[in-house]
């Protein structure tokens, strides 16, 4: 029968936490921040809110159909009707 004294413990302890930080650190991730003179603080609204917030339903459906066609899709038929 062998007795390891405390010291050797620790060490062995000590030798496989070090294992264990090596193999988590692989995967470390990271996060970096811009400098302060690129950080967005705000934004700027839109002036003329007004204007646009009375849109006939013509316009509307005309706003939808130019949307449809600049992404290359077809409008969808039920939602053209839901708009009339």
């Amino acid at each position: 029968m062998t007795h390891c004294s405390d010291n050797e413990e620790q060490s062995d302890d000590g030798a496989e936490r070090a294992r264990n930080q090596k193999k988590r650190s692989k995967g470390e991730k990271r996060v970096s921040f811009p400098p302060d003179g690129q950080i967005v603080s705000g934004f700027a609204e839109h002036r003329d809110r007004e204007a646009e917030s009375s849109l006939t339903l013509t316009e509307v459906m005309e706003a939808y159909e130019q949307s449809c066609s600049r992404h290359q899709v077809q409008p969808r038929e039920q939602v053209l009707q839901q708009l009339q």
